[in-house]
């Protein structure tokens, strides 16, 4: 029992480490408006090596039943607060990102249909349903 007890702190410090990393590169982007490729595949990897050690924690936990009863009995409270303040924290950076992100989309999008309309100031006219008027 110690010996998963001692395999489960220690998924659990690696999990630690990887959100805190995560975070910290999130936190490189404050203040930016655009963000490169190199950045946002940094923070898919590191997504995933987070990933691996919670599925990692999952599976530990399954044998013994419930991962959050499983981490009530097995961490104390200024551990499970601090990995759940670091999971808010990660999740609000991540949304504000993706909302930048789409917002960027959104005025590139806008920007090209301004750029199209210029360039061809007729072409989305529609041509059915158009009404004749004639004199009688």
């Amino acid at each position: 029992m110690t010996e998963i007890r001692s395999g489960f702190h220690q998924l659990v410090n690696d999990l630690s480490e990887k959100s805190e990393k995560l975070l910290s590169h999130l936190k490189e982007a404050d203040g930016r408006n655009h963000y490169e490729d190199a950045f946002i595949e940094k923070i898919q990897l590191l997504l995933a090596e987070r990933q691996t050690v919670i599925d990692a924690l999952k599976q530990t936990s399954e044998s013994e039943g419930d991962l959050k009863t499983w981490a009530a009995a097995n961490l104390s409270k200024e551990e499970r607060a601090s990995l759940i303040a670091v999971e808010k924290t990660i999740a609000e950076r991540l949304r504000q990102i993706l909302l930048k992100i789409q917002q960027s989309r959104q005025l590139l999008h806008q920007k090209q249909r301004t750029s199209q309309h210029y360039r061809h100031p007729y072409s989305n006219i529609p041509r059915d349903g158009m009404f004749i008027d004639q004199r009688k």
